[in-house]
């Protein structure tokens, strides 16, 4: 065997090589050598179908020849994942009793307390994001910026930990499982 290690980066090539072998239906000259030779380009790139840039970059890094550079299969599936489940996420959006839902038919609420703070949330498909806040907003006791991406479930609260209890209004947010659900 002359010192050879079969890791799980292996495993990782492989699946790289699987996914490139469905997308092109032929072996590419690059792996049909021993070893595999490095791809002058990223060969997702030019599927005859089209694919997230994003995936295709990942899938490329699953073959790159620096073990040390390859993925995680963890991350892998997570990439593929948000794609395959695009718009089929729901959250559930709770302020004073008063459900709101986000999905791929109601893409934003605006939730507001009083003049003393207020927040939006947006869903683009993949992710629910606070497109707005005004005053003092927090996401599991963290303070929230516009950009930010909201955890699965958590807490926002309306209103500084500096105010009394009356002065803040929490909102809770549950996002649904579309691989479980659906």
């Amino acid at each position: 065997m002359g010192g050879t290690q079969f890791t799980q980066a292996i495993d990782i090539f492989a699946f790289g090589a699987t996914a490139l072998f469905f997308g092109t239906q032929s072996l590419c000259t690059e792996l049909s050598t021993t070893p595999p030779t490095a791809f002058p380009s990223n060969p997702f790139l030019n599927l005859p179908f089209s694919i997230p840039t994003d995936v295709a970059e990942i899938l490329f890094s699953c073959m790159n020849h620096n073990l040390a550079d390859r993925p995680k299969m963890s991350e892998v599936r997570l990439k593929i994942e948000k794609y395959l489940l695009f718009n089929r996420h729901r959250a559930l959006v709770v302020l004073n009793g008063k459900p709101s839902y986000l999905d791929k038919d109601n893409t934003s609420v605006g939730l507001k307390f009083g003049t003393i703070a207020s927040v939006k949330i947006e869903y683009d498909g993949l992710f629910f994001r606070v497109a707005a806040v005004a005053g003092d907003v927090f996401v599991n006791n963290a303070p929230v910026s516009v950009g930010g991406i909201l955890p699965g479930a958590c807490v926002l609260t309306l209103g500084g930990p500096e105010r009394r209890a009356n002065q803040r209004a929490y909102v809770t947010f549950d996002l649904s499982n579309p691989e479980i659900v659906a």
